[in-house]
């Protein structure tokens, strides 16, 4: 073989092991790809009166920052309620309290955790704001003439028949 011709073989070989070298096709390389964060939320209870309160607690895998989440809450109400503090570290509670002022039907209120180090990773959990229910019933006065089943609203006047109680009359 002519000296050229073992010049450009050895060429050609150096750059076949710089290449291979290169590609990482010599030895072992790890690729670590690190897993998503994930967040997950947890209430202590599932309903809340007005002015009460629950805690919250976030749970926040993968995030090696270690940043902790922040927290909201939302509802379809004018008012739903706040959070505090509006920052925690992952599985650190936060408290939800509920508005003083009751709605006039059950609100679902929701409370979100996201992820400060990936602000689109978030968990919720909801809980249910209570309405007061208030219930009447009929009472029946009592007599108060000795001889007359009825009401007897003056002992001036005669006994009437009985009749129900009603508020209106009060």
């Amino acid at each position: 073989m002519k000296p050229a011709a073992w010049f450009g073989l050895a060429l050609v070989s150096l750059a076949l092991v710089i290449a291979i070298t290169a590609c990482g096709g010599g030895g072992s390389s790890s690729v670590s790809a690190s897993s998503p964060i994930t967040v997950s939320v947890s209430a202590s209870s599932n309903s809340v009166q007005a002015g009460g309160t629950d805690s919250f607690t976030a749970t926040e895998l993968n995030d090696a920052s270690g940043k902790g989440v922040t927290w909201t809450v939302s509802c379809t109400a004018s008012q739903c309620g706040t959070v505090s503090p509006t920052a925690t570290a992952s599985g650190v509670a936060t408290t939800y309290t509920a508005p003083s002022v009751p709605p006039a039907s059950d609100v679902t209120v929701t409370v979100k955790a996201t992820s400060v180090a990936d602000g689109s990773k978030s968990g919720s959990a909801s809980i249910t704001l209570s309405a007061i229910t208030v219930s009447v019933s009929q009472a029946t006065a009592t007599s108060l003439c000795p001889r007359l089943p009825s009401p007897c609203p003056r002992p001036q006047q005669p006994c009437r028949q009985a009749r129900p109680f009603s508020s209106a009359a009060v």
